[in-house]
């Protein structure tokens, strides 16, 4: 296990001269002074200093940071991180989550494009041949949503509450019970109240995707 010691500054600029030695002082006691975990009577010690600072950190504080504390053998464990550097990494960490965000939106319209294909071509129509519907898409995006659109997760919720009652008859239909050929009407009727569901729904997620698409992307 690894401790971690954050010194967070909101310095205009960190220069050579009393603020790097007042710097310098406060990570020596971050690694000199142990501390108790809640869960264990032993010391510890912290295993690396984390130095913020929403200004700047010069090119010549740096350099004397550095000279100094590689020389008592915390250079490697202390890092350094001022303004411009922490808008790089916000920037960065922005870009993944959105990255992530619209790879989990371009899944669920898949799905849901598989899903009004079917309502149309295998249920609308009252075919006697049934072919299963594609939930497993919605369940898997309402487990882990991305777009917390209240009104929009209902509706989706909504859906899924449709093809589940789909399912179920279908399911019945296919075991081959006496009945199964009475439960045709019943499906149709739920895959038509389903079908316009899912086609704003894929619609609302297009939109969604559409707003999220990377600069130049055509």
């Amino acid at each position: 296990m690894r401790h971690y010691s954050a010194q967070v500054k909101h310095e205009e600029r960190i220069n050579q001269g009393t603020g790097v030695d007042a710097l310098l002082s406060q990570v020596r006691q971050a690694f000199a002074t142990p501390f108790k975990r809640a869960d264990s009577p032993r010391d510890c010690y912290v295993s690396a200093v984390y130095v913020f600072n929403s200004g700047e950190i010069t090119v010549n504080a740096k350099e004397q940071l550095l000279s100094e504390l590689e020389r008592e053998r915390y250079g490697d464990n202390v890092h350094f991180l001022d303004g411009e550097r922490l808008h790089a990494l916000n920037e960065w960490s922005t870009l993944q989550s959105d990255a992530n965000a619209r790879a989990r939106l371009l899944g669920l319209r898949s799905a849901l494009r598989a899903i009004v294909w079917d309502l149309k071509e295998h249920h609308v129509e009252g075919k006697e041949s049934l072919t299963p519907i594609y939930v497993r898409g919605i369940e898997m995006y309402l487990s882990e949503p991305v777009n917390c659109d209240e009104k929009f997760l209902g509706s989706l919720f909504a859906l899924w509450h449709f093809l589940q009652g789909i399912e179920g008859l279908r399911r019945i239909h296919a075991f081959g019970s006496k009945n199964a050929k009475n439960l045709l009407p019943k499906i149709a009727e739920l895959a038509q109240k389903a079908l316009p569901q899912a086609t704003e729904a894929c619609q609302k997620v297009d939109a969604a995707i559409e707003k999220m698409k990377p600069l130049g992307e055509v």
